[in-house]
C-alpha cells in the first residue's frame, strides 16, 4: 500500500482502504536572455509536437528568461503562437530585430494572447543548495565558466565578447574567495549605480510582452535577488507582487536593465543566484529543468536537482547546434528565430528522454 504524503487522500472501498498518491511534476526554466526565451519556447513546443507537453506541471519555476516562458506555460498560452512570434520583430516584420540588450523589446513570448487569471500558493525565502548528484540529458557546450571560480568565468566572458563582458563583471559570483551574499551585494551595487533606461518604461515594456496581467492559477514561482542584501526571493501569486513587476525584476540584468522596486526594496535578475532554481522544486517526484545557460555551471544545476529528492529528473541544455544558433550574445534579438528553430529541433530530439521521466 502506498504511503501517505502531501496531497494524498484515502477512502474506504468495500473493506479495503485504497490510498491515492498524487504525482508532483515540476518544470524549471532557467535564464538565458532573449535567445534563451526563444530556445526554451522552441524546446517546449517541440516536445508538445512530439506528444510530450509539459504544460501540465504542478509547479513552474522561472528565472529571468524563464520567468517570461514560465508565465506563457503557466497561463496555458498556445506555444505554436509563441514560437511563431519569435520570427516577428516588434514592428511586425519577420526579422526579430529590435533594440539590443533589452528583453522587454525582444522576447515576444505569447504577446497579445491569453487572458488574466488569479492564482494562489505562497513561497518566499532564501533557498539553500545541497546534494551531490544529478541526472541530465547530454548536450555540448564550450566553457563551464562558473565551475572553477572567478578566473575561468572572466576568461569565458571575454571569449564571448559583447554581453560576455557582463559575465566577466559578474565573475565575483563564482569567486570561491568571496562569500555568496557578499558577491551578490557587490553585483547589486553595480546594478544600482549603472546607467540604464528608467524603471517605469522598462516595466511597461515587460508588461506589454506578457500574455496575462494577473498571476495564472497554476503554481508559478519567479526568482529574483535583493540588491541590498543579496537575499534570494521567490515571488508568486500570494507574495503580493504584481506579475509584471516580478517578471521585470527577474529579468533585470545588472548594468542592462534597472533594478525593480517592490515594497520599497530593489530587485535584480534571479540569475544572480546562479544555477537554474531547481532547488526550489524540493519535494517534486518528477523534475525537468530547461537551462539555456547551463554552460556557466552545469555542476551547480545538477546539485540543485539532486537536492530536491525527485525520483526522476532530466536536465535539457542547448546542444552544439543550438549554441551555434543562439550565438555568443544572449541579448541579440536577431538570433531569436534561429534559436527558436534550434529549440524545436532539440525538443523533438529529447522527447523520448523526457517521456521517460514525465508521466502523462
Amino acid at each position: 500500500m502506498a504511503e501517505f504524503r502531501d496531497c494524498a487522500t484515502a477512502w474506504l472501498c468495500g473493506a479495503e482502504i485504497v490510498t491515492v498518491q498524487y504525482v508532483t511534476k515540476a518544470l524549471v526554466l532557467g535564464g538565458g536572455g532573449v535567445t534563451g526565451i526563444a530556445w526554451e519556447l522552441g524546446v517546449l513546443c517541440g516536445l508538445q509536437r512530439a506528444g510530450v507537453p509539459l504544460g501540465d506541471a504542478d509547479v513552474v519555476i522561472g528565472t529571468s528568461a524563464g520567468s517570461v516562458v514560465g508565465t506563457v506555460i503557466a497561463a496555458g498560452i498556445d506555444l505554436e503562437v509563441a514560437v511563431a512570434q519569435q520570427e516577428v520583430g516588434h514592428n511586425g516584420d519577420r526579422r526579430g530585430e529590435t533594440r539590443d540588450g533589452d528583453a522587454s523589446q525582444t522576447s515576444g513570448a505569447g504577446q497579445n494572447s491569453g487572458a488574466g487569471r488569479n492564482g494562489d500558493a505562497s513561497r518566499n525565502g532564501d533557498a539553500s543548495r545541497n546534494g551531490d548528484a544529478g541526472r541530465s540529458s547530454g548536450a555540448g557546450r564550450d566553457g563551464d565558466a562558473g565551475r572553477n571560480g572567478g578566473a575561468e568565468a572572466r576568461a569565458e566572458g571575454e571569449r564571448r565578447g559583447g554581453t560576455g563582458r557582463l559575465l566577466a563583471a559578474l565573475a565575483v559570483l563564482t569567486d570561491p574567495a568571496v562569500p555568496v551574499r557578499e558577491g551578490r551585494v557587490r553585483v547589486g551595487e553595480y546594478a544600482l549605480a549603472a546607467t540604464t533606461r528608467d524603471e517605469a518604461s522598462y516595466v511597461a515594456g515587460m508588461a506589454a510582452i506578457l500574455p496575462v496581467r494577473q498571476w495564472p492559477k497554476r503554481d508559478l514561482r519567479i526568482t529574483a535577488v535583493d540588491t541590498g542584501d543579496g537575499r534570494d526571493v521567490v515571488f508568486d501569486a500570494a507574495s503580493g507582487a504584481p506579475l509584471e513587476l516580478a517578471v521585470a525584476a527577474s529579468c533585470a540584468v545588472p548594468g542592462l536593465m534597472p533594478p525593480i522596486t517592490i515594497d520599497g526594496r530593489r530587485y535584480m535578475d534571479g540569475g544572480i543566484r546562479l544555477g537554474a532554481g531547481a532547488d526550489l522544486a524540493a519535494g517534486a517526484d518528477h523534475l525537468v529543468v530547461i537551462a539555456p545557460m547551463a554552460w556557466i555551471d552545469r555542476d551547480r544545476i545538477e546539485t540543485e536537482m539532486a537536492s530536491t529528492g525527485a525520483g526522476k529528473t532530466l536536465l535539457i541544455d542547448p546542444d552544439e547546434a543550438a549554441l551555434e544558433a543562439m550565438g555568443q550574445n544572449f541579448m541579440d534579438p536577431g538570433r531569436r528565430a534561429a534559436a527558436a528553430r534550434a529549440g524545436l529541433r532539440q525538443g523533438a530530439a529529447v522527447a523520448d528522454a523526457v517521456r521517460a521521466v514525465w508521466p502523462s
